[in-house]
């Protein structure tokens, strides 16, 4: 196998890292080094970058195929899951919404029924011997399916935000800055002179051949 020839820049990367760890900048000649330390480091870094991009990218693409028919399977499954969980909720509302109407009609029928017991009661001067309306059944939480498993449906809060502009009043912790949007934003010049900014100032190196 041919000898893969090491570039003395890749070769003397520790060195590279340890010079800049390790330096302090208190004279020209010092700046000078950082200067060059900080030259040598980037070249590293693009390189590296460069060599990251025709190693992956063939693997990336590798994968994206490969992965492809799995993941078009998937979302298929997963259509169909959340298709046949909404006729299923569907289903339930509507039996529990019939249930809950059933039992209103038992419960005014023996309701009905203990009132006149009460009046018979009262005019023999005995106790009333009251009834009890029976629970009608809504549909059942446990579904024992076909493969052996057990459907078993919970009830589960949905909370939507229906007005952002008091809830970030009063739980601001709740939302998360977009620095890339603040950055944005800071550009057009919308954020000079706020209070609620600091502005300061950094210097940007660059590199050139």
């Amino acid at each position: 196998m041919e000898a893969v020839a090491i570039s003395p820049r890749v070769d003397n990367t520790a060195i590279t890292f340890s010079q800049a760890t390790a330096l302090a900048v208190k004279s020209i000649s010092e700046r000078q080094l950082a200067a060059d330390l900080w030259d040598a480091i980037r070249a590293f870094r693009k390189q590296s970058e460069a060599e990251k991009e025709a190693t992956c990218r063939p693997l990336k693409q590798d994968w994206e195929d490969a992965k492809k028919p799995f993941d078009e399977f998937i979302k298929e499954c997963q259509g169909h899951e959340s298709a046949l969980q909404r006729k299923m909720s569907e289903w339930d509302r509507e039996q529990e919404r019939i249930a809950r109407e059933e039992q209103a009609k038992i419960q005014q029928r023996i309701d009905a029924q203990n009132a006149k017991r009460i009046e018979k009661a009262e005019a023999k001067g005995i106790e009333p011997i009251l009834k009890v309306a029976p629970v009608v059944q809504a549909p059942a939480k446990r579904i024992e399916t076909q493969a052996g498993t057990t459907q078993t449906r919970a009830v589960k809060k949905v909370y939507t935000p229906t007005n952002l502009a008091t809830l970030m009043r009063d739980f601001p912790q709740l939302f998360d800055l977009s620095m890339s949007r603040f950055n944005a934003l800071a550009k057009t010049g919308m954020l000079d002179g706020r209070a609620d900014v600091a502005i300061t100032e950094e210097y940007v190196y660059s590199q050139r051949a």
